[in-house]
């Protein structure tokens, strides 16, 4: 709602605008209502003693999260966009990038993990469940999406790290 009152335009409008278009990020959209519209798009599952859709719904993103449907390849686009000042200044991404309350950020929650500084955030909803682990410092990210719901990935994502990090 501040960037809809700010920008004087809906927030699908100005995330298309000022981020996905300028990024070459052509295989990500935001849509608020119908969800139907975006084009090969994963749909969610719960598996337990079977495997059942259990789908975003039409009330499970009217406040804008879960709206964002977006391709790792798109998302790398926007990870790198955030290594330089394309997107965002350096001057705002540090302020990002620092906790404010707790270990949480502007939408980033910020630690060390081993030593090496990490933002990081996870995510889920109906038939969701994802994580994006940034370590900016040795220019690591990994991002986990999956379209089933249950445990966090978040731990697999440490695992990965662990990975890189130990080699590195």
């Amino acid at each position: 709602m501040i960037v809809e009152k700010v920008a004087g335009k809906p927030f699908a409008q100005f995330l298309q605008e000022n981020i996905f278009t300028p990024l070459g990020m052509t295989h990500s959209v935001a849509y608020r209502r119908d969800i139907s519209q975006v084009v090969h798009r994963a749909y969610g599952y719960t598996v337990a003693d079977s495997v059942r859709l259990t789908d975003q719904s039409p009330t499970s993103a009217v406040l804008d999260d879960g709206v964002i449907y977006s391709s790792l390849e798109d998302l790398t686009r926007w990870d790198q966009a955030l290594y330089g000042e394309k997107l965002i200044s350096k001057k705002s991404l540090q302020r990002a990038f620092t906790p404010a309350l707790e270990n949480y950020g502007f939408g980033w929650r910020v630690d060390a993990y081993k030593g090496h500084f990490r933002v990081h955030h996870t995510g889920s909803t109906c038939g969701f469940c994802n994580v994006i682990q940034r370590f900016p410092e040795d220019k690591l990210t990994i991002v986990i999406l999956t379209n089933r719901d249950g445990e966090s990935v978040a731990p697999l994502a440490d695992e990965l790290a662990d990975l890189y990090l130990l080699e590195n």
